[in-house]
Parts: structure tokens; sequence; C-alpha cells
């Protein structure tokens, strides 16, 4: 009779698929982010959001991850959101200050 001998696999040699979860996510956020800022302002909040969760994505894919290339890019794209977002809650902060700083010198001037 023959005797089955029990088949050995060695893993030690399979390569191992590399780890890109967080780069790919930092880079679709970055997209969203910045893609977002050419709509309403209601968007705004919505780019502001996904700049961050893409700058923290982009930071954790660079130290952890092979896919460094797609992890910048996200960074870069949130960072870019992020300042412009920024510049325009500044510009509206402004303009809301003037407004009303507008509203309170004609009513001491009305006194």
């Amino acid at each position: 009779m023959d005797e089955e001998k029990p088949i050995e696999i060695n893993n030690d040699n399979v390569e191992k698929p590399e780890a890109k979860g967080k780069s790919i996510t930092s880079l679709v956020l970055g997209i969203i982010s910045v893609v977002t800022l050419c709509f309403t302002s209601y968007t705004m909040w919505i780019s502001l959001i996904c700049g961050i969760l893409g700058l923290i994505f982009g930071i954790l894919g660079i130290k952890n991850e092979n896919a460094k290339s797609m992890a910048k890019t996200g960074i870069i794209l949130s960072v870019i959101a992020l300042v412009v977002v920024v510049v325009l809650i500044l510009i509206l902060i402004g303009i809301v200050l003037l407004g009303m700083g507008g509203i309170i010198l004609s009513a001491i001037s009305a006194i």
C-alpha cells in the first residue's frame, strides 16, 4: 500500500501584498476635499472634514506603508484644500464683521 505523505507548504517565500489602504484613503479624501471646494459654501465644511482626515491618513500612510507617493499626493491635496477653506472662512468672518460694523456705525451716526 502507498502511504500518502502530507504536503508541506512553505509560506516564507510568498510575497505579501503591499499595504496601501491608508495611502489610498488619503489620496481619495484629498481629491474629494479639493473637488468640493468648487461647489457651494455648504460643501466647504465637507472639504474641511475630508482635508483633515486626508492629512491624518497621509501622515499614517507615509510612516507605515509602501505607497508613499500616494500618501504624499493626498497630503498635498489635503493641505491645499485646508488652506483654501481657512482663507474662505477668514473672508466670510471679515465680511460679517464689516457688515455688522457698518450697521453699528450707521446706528451710532443716527443718534
